[in-house]
């Protein structure tokens, strides 16, 4: 815990700076966490290995979009981004509905891994409207839990098991529970149950967390 802690600190300190600063910085954080106290020369070593795994966990969140600490962006800051950009999202939504067996689409994978109708140029112009939006988490269906439903996973926070989302998703069947802002989400909302706020017509944001 006392790792997590210093790494959170030196990530939140070193917040807006260059990748490189970051790696530049790892010696500082390995002395931060070392323990003072005397130790054997092999249990030192692993100690700086498990922090450096630590730090290259961190590195690969910040370098691909995803935030291991802070906040979610605003309601606001999302509403203002789907209206300036709301024919590149509705564009997205229909290139989904005709890929619809591509249940997760993001710059760099998809699953399933392999789909006939995924050209090259396709999947390219799909990267496209992700920069354009916004998003490097890129879309996903769930079709057993809200069929013919289109998320667009915009923000990622924490580990893959404890941590939250927030995006924007269309569904033209209603979805519920429906909330005045997702700035504070519910206390009372569970793991894995995802809370909506109405954007217009059939576009809303979302909210999730697990642990």
């Amino acid at each position: 815990m006392a790792v997590l802690s210093a790494l959170r600190t030196f990530i939140e300190k070193s917040r807006g700076e260059q990748r490189d600063s970051f790696i530049l910085g790892l010696p500082r954080l390995l002395d931060l966490t070392m323990p003072r106290v005397s130790v054997r020369k092999e249990e030192k070593g692993e100690a700086r290995t498990r922090v450096l795994m630590i730090a290259v966990v961190a590195l690969a969140f910040a370098s691909t979009g995803c935030s291991l600490f802070g906040s979610h962006p605003s309601d606001a800051f999302m509403i203002d981004n789907f209206s300036k950009h709301r024919a590149l999202f509705e564009r997205l939504v229909a290139m989904s509905n005709i890929d619809k067996e591509i249940v997760r689409l993001t710059p760099d994978f998809t699953y399933p891994e392999k789909s006939p109708g995924l050209t090259a140029d396709r999947w390219q112009e799909y990267r496209e409207l992700f920069r354009l939006i916004g998003s490097r988490n890129g879309i996903a269906r769930y079709e057993a839990e809200l069929p013919g439903a289109v998320f667009v996973l915009y923000s990622d926070k924490g580990l893959v098991v404890g941590g939250s989302s927030k995006g924007y998703v269309y569904s033209v069947a209603p979805l519920e529970p429906l909330l005045e802002t997702l700035d504070e989400p519910p206390a009372d909302l569970q793991s894995n149950v995802k809370a909506y706020r109405s954007i217009e017509d059939g576009w809303y944001i979302f909210y999730s967390w697990d642990d």
